[in-house]
């Protein structure tokens, strides 16, 4: 493997992941809509998608 294009997290709350990511964790923010947000850290973009959490089930994926 040489790299990832993105890293997408399902969450329960976009709010309360964007404060965790940003505040928390330090990664920038570019766009938010309704069910999700764009950020990135160094090189890697994450994508925050609103979804019933479960693990294995949801949409989160590399």
């Amino acid at each position: 493997m040489q790299g990832l294009n993105h890293i997408t997290i399902a969450v329960s709350d976009i709010d309360c992941s964007l404060a965790f990511y940003n505040e928390i964790l330090g990664m920038k923010g570019h766009v938010r809509w309704n069910s999700g947000a764009y950020l990135s850290l160094g090189g890697v973009w994450f994508c925050l998608s609103r979804d019933d959490v479960s693990p294995g089930m949801d949409y989160s994926h590399d």
